[in-house]
């Protein structure tokens, strides 16, 4: 008898349970969908022709491959993951499981808006939100839904530019870098005094041009970097660090320092590295006590200078230093690396291939970017891409609308495209690009679009 009542009791629970597990009092099980997802439809995007030639294509999506969460509190439906740019849903095909009759509110040709009985066949424009209703089969209740399709609305991989607030005029304009968060823009005032100003991300404006305190006209900003969290830089003869990019002191090092070479790692990657006048390359853990490592090659490059550090993919223990540059005459670009466990810096000789050369720009700038190695410069039109730690490079070069022939990726702003002039270039923690000019090109901020924080 006691079992007999125990299972009386559990039986009751269960019901109570599934009868109340919907606390809002909306839950009708007689009147809702259970499960929404998409049919097949298609996606426009770029491709390239049996003949190499960029081209418009349509891929289509698989049957129910994009399916959506059910709010039945809210009376909501929305995909979980969004539709990739490109998306076609103007007339899809879908695929409901409902308790009740399903009726989609849609507008006919006359735009008059009628509720129409769902079918599996029925196509539905879903580029807008859509009024779905369910009503129980004995016509007691009725539930209204919003359907909402989320698609990107720019390609992920696509770059985007956004112009900014011009910087303060008077100011011949030298390098740049992120300080405390902030764009902080080098340069020299009418008396030849360094100093900086600082970008307001809130009011979109910079500050006023300071003096940088401890810098003298002599500072040479191609070799500003960062090494152990502290801002360094050489003046000709030695090495000066900041915290905050304003205040500048002596590291005081026990070698004459002519250039330091300008790598811009955010924290302590164990070694600094600078050219002395007697024409060495030495290196440093603290800035203080030099070593010499070699003597400088004549082929290492002399002009526009650019440091990249980073760890290998294949083992975070080791670190690839890159320096690319120019020669005195601008006439080829130089590339040079090291890895920390090497004892000595090698030139990365150029592909055989001329094509796959680094062309050689004047104002050369090179960046590390969505890990991999980009340079632009000269009469600019198009970053060029290095994915092999720059052996070789390809031109990223649009074709058809915003599209490219070697990635989908970077474009240099409209407002640089074929100007060469000098500017300053940064890249920021935010994966944002950044490149300044006093003149009429302006400020340009820019990103691809998965990257950006």
């Amino acid at each position: 008898m006691r079992k007999y009542c125990d299972t009386i009791l559990l039986a009751a629970l269960v019901l109570f349970a599934a009868c109340t597990r919907d606390t809002s009092g909306n839950y009708t099980p007689e009147a809702a969908i259970k499960s929404f997802s998409l049919g097949t439809f298609n996606v426009l995007h770029n491709g390239i022709t049996a003949e190499g030639k960029d081209t418009m294509v349509v891929d289509q999506m698989a049957n129910g491959v994009f399916r959506y969460d059910i709010d039945n509190v809210r009376g909501l439906i929305s995909n979980t993951d969004t539709l990739p740019f490109g998306s076609i849903v103007k007339n899809v095909k879908t695929n409901i499981s409902a308790t009740g009759t399903v009726y989609f509110n849609v507008p006919d040709s006359d735009g008059v808006y009628h509720n129409v009985p769902w079918t599996n066949s029925l196509e539905i424009d879903l580029s807008d939100p859509v009024r779905v209703y369910v009503i129980s089969t004995d016509d007691s209740y009725k539930r209204e839904y919003k359907v909402l399709t989320n698609i990107y609305d720019a390609d992920p991989d696509s770059m985007k530019w956004a112009g900014l607030a011009a910087l303060p005029e008077g100011i011949t304009y030298a390098n740049a870098i992120e300080c405390g968060g902030t764009m902080t823009v080098f340069g020299f005032n009418g008396d030849s005094n360094p100093c900086f100003t600082k970008y307001d991300e809130i009011s979109d404006t910079w500050t006023a041009p300071a003096r940088c305190i401890g810098l003298s006209r002599m500072a040479k900003f191609q070799s500003l970097g960062i090494h152990d969290n502290l801002f360094v830089i050489s003046d000709g003869s030695s090495i000066l660090t900041s915290v905050d990019c304003e205040n500048w002191s002596n590291a005081n090092p026990d070698t004459d320092i002519e250039l330091l070479l300008p790598f811009r790692q955010t924290g302590d990657y164990g070694t600094a590295w600078a050219l002395t006048a007697d024409g060495r390359i030495v290196s440093s853990a603290n800035l203080v006590q030099w070593s010499g490592i070699q003597k400088v090659p004549s082929e290492f490059p002399v002009k526009n200078l650019n440091g990249i550090c980073y760890n290998l993919a294949t083992n975070r223990d080791i670190l690839r230093y890159i320096i690319t540059g120019t020669d005195s005459e601008n006439k080829e670009t130089l590339i040079w690396t090291k890895l920390s466990t090497e004892g000595k810096w090698s030139q990365i000789l150029p592909s055989e291939d001329h094509n796959l050369k680094c062309p050689a720009f004047s104002n050369l700038a090179t960046i590390l970017y969505d890990s991999r190695l980009y340079s632009f410069g000269g009469a600019m039109q198009n970053f060029f891409e290095s994915r092999d730690n720059g052996i070789s490079w390809r031109e990223c070069k649009s074709i058809v609308e915003t599209y490219n022939t070697w990635n989908n990726f970077m474009q240099i702003p409209e407002a640089y495209r074929g100007t060469d002039l000098p500017f300053c270039f940064a890249t920021c923690t935010d994966n944002s690009i950044w490149l300044m000019s006093s003149d009429s090109r302006g400020v340009w901020r820019g990103y691809i679009n998965r990257l950006h924080k």
